[in-house]
């Protein structure tokens, strides 16, 4: 039986949008790596022209900056990537021109994943197969010759991020489909075996917390920074001609705690218009405050700060709080009940100076530990 399936967890800490769970997937099987998760994830945008909560690190990744590629003269977008520890490859052309399962098929054998776009239609295991198109990103981990599918991961099911079987001809019919309705990039990516070690940065994990307390973020994540002398953009050496929304600046986001000062108006207005709540901006919370329960962890174990019973209660109820609130945001969306928007307002009220809190907690923890150093 030939059956390849390069490691990966199926269930990555960071799983409400695809784009950021397919890397967390791959890099959270190596120990090395598991520094920059920590890091990497800190921060929280609400991007209002688009109306969700991501995290946003413009030094890591950024959806906002583009370079414009094509492939067979069919133009596609190259978003802001900056992953030190992938080799990183562009096949949106050899996707677009060749068959598609001994394209697939060699990436693996090769010890690489493919990361590409497919139209969730043609995929039977999907919750809106045969119903609706859905051009999403996923990720081939794996395949099988005798059984003829593939091991695949995205949010394929109700939102949620799981991995599934899909069929030599369902792949070949689901990305013919991405393709046509808009193209975008595919690659495939696997661990440089040549990396450096990531270290974790105590200065930088400091400056981000502070930076969540305080609503800012110095990481111009979406913004405009520079011009190149070409006429396009430039952002940390990285020169781009397409920046979503031109005019980006930071009335376009709203930035760590101040987000709940945001949902509070936001969910005023979801009352009025008795309107659907989005269940994936609590549930980024919920990634959020998982980070940094496992952030606290990895710190203790490794002696870069003092244990801190009080702080890791803390961390603990702000997680399972976000398993609350998505609940009642759950409930809320069957049955429209005004009085479980009270409740969620309540709870953002009291979020501000909880987490204000914790971060006081937490950084004067690793400052009391005498860890401020770049890295260790």
């Amino acid at each position: 039986m030939m059956d390849i399936g390069l490691p990966f967890n199926k269930q990555p800490i960071i799983d409400s949008y695809s784009y950021h769970a397919n890397i967390v997937a791959i890099i959270s099987q190596y120990e090395d790596l598991e520094p920059w998760i920590y890091g990497r994830f800190l921060r929280l945008a609400y991007c209002k022209d688009n109306n969700y909560l991501d995290f946003c690190d413009g030094d890591y990744f950024d959806y906002y900056r583009c370079r414009t590629m094509y492939a067979n003269g069919s133009r596609y977008l190259a978003e802001y990537r900056n992953y030190p520890f992938l080799e990183c490859i562009d096949m949106t052309g050899e996707c677009a021109s060749q068959e598609l399962v001994p394209l697939l098929t060699a990436c693996m054998n090769d010890g690489y994943y493919a990361i590409i776009h497919l139209d969730h239609y043609f995929i039977a295991a999907t919750d809106v197969y045969g119903i609706s198109h859905k051009n999403h990103e996923c990720i081939v981990y794996g395949y099988n010759l005798d059984k003829q599918v593939f091991y695949a991961a995205d949010n394929f099911v109700s939102g949620k991020y799981v991995s599934i079987e899909i069929g030599f001809a369902e792949m070949e019919k689901a990305r013919r489909a991405s393709e046509e309705r808009e193209l975008k990039r595919a690659m495939k990516v696997r661990v440089a075996e040549d990396r450096q070690e990531e270290g974790i940065n105590i200065n930088g994990i400091i400056k981000k917390l502070q930076e969540y307390a305080s609503g800012t973020d110095s990481s111009m994540y979406g913004i405009i920074t520079g011009f190149s002398e070409e006429g396009g953009f430039i952002h940390n050496g990285f020169q781009y001609d397409w920046h979503w929304y031109e005019h980006a600046d930071r009335q376009a986001f709203i930035y760590g705690v101040d987000i709940y000062s945001f949902f509070i108006d936001d969910l005023r207005e979801v009352g009025a218009n008795r309107s659907k709540i989005d269940l994936r901006r609590y549930h980024t919370m919920y990634n959020h405050k998982v980070v940094l329960c496992k952030l606290y962890h990895y710190l203790t174990s490794k002696s870069f700060m003092q244990v801190n019973r009080q702080l890791e209660t803390q961390l603990n109820e702000l997680a399972k709080q976000c398993i609350l609130l998505q609940n009642i945001v759950l409930k809320y969306n069957v049955t429209r009940d005004i009085k479980l928007l009270d409740v969620l307002m309540k709870y953002h009220e009291q979020s501000i100076q909880q987490e204000q809190a914790m971060v006081q907690q937490f950084v004067g923890g690793l400052e009391r530990s005498g860890s401020r150093c770049l890295f260790v």
